[in-house]
C-alpha cells in the first residue's frame, strides 16, 4: 500500500470525523434552548396532496413473464416487503416497475 493511500483511510476519516462530531456538540451543548423555540412555533400540519390517494386506490397492471429486469427487481422487493423506496433521478424503468407494483416511490 502506497504512503499517500495510507494517509487518506477511510478509517482515518470516520476517526476524524467523530472527533469533530464530538467537539462541536461539546461546544454547543445539548442544544435544548433551541429545541424550545422551535417547539413553542405554531406549524401547519403535513397535508398529502389527493394525488397520492388516487394513485394508491388505482389498479395495479399484470406484470408475468417476459419481464424486464426492473420489473423481476419491483417483484423481488415486493416479495421482500420493501414499504417505500427514494430514488436518485434517473432510473425510471425501475422506478417505475416498482410502483406498478405497489410500493410508493419518491424521487427527485
Amino acid at each position: 500500500m502506497s504512503r499517500a493511500k495510507h494517509e487518506n483511510s477511510r478509517r482515518r476519516f470516520m476517526k476524524q470525523a467523530v472527533l469533530g462530531a464530538g467537539a462541536t456538540a461539546a461546544t454547543l451543548g445539548t442544544g435544548a434552548a433551541g429545541l424550545s423555540a422551535a417547539e413553542e412555533e405554531d406549524a401547519p400540519p403535513i397535508r398529502v396532496p389527493a394525488e397520492f390517494e388516487t394513485a394508491r386506490s388505482a389498479s395495479l397492471p399484470d406484470v408475468d413473464f417476459p419481464m424486464t429486469g426492473a420489473q423481476v427487481f419491483a417483484r423481488a422487493c415486493k416479495e421482500e416487503g420493501v414499504a417505500a423506496l427514494f430514488c436518485c433521478p434517473g432510473n425510471y424503468s425501475v422506478i417505475h416497475a416498482i410502483s406498478d407494483t405497489g410500493i410508493p416511490t419518491y424521487g427527485g
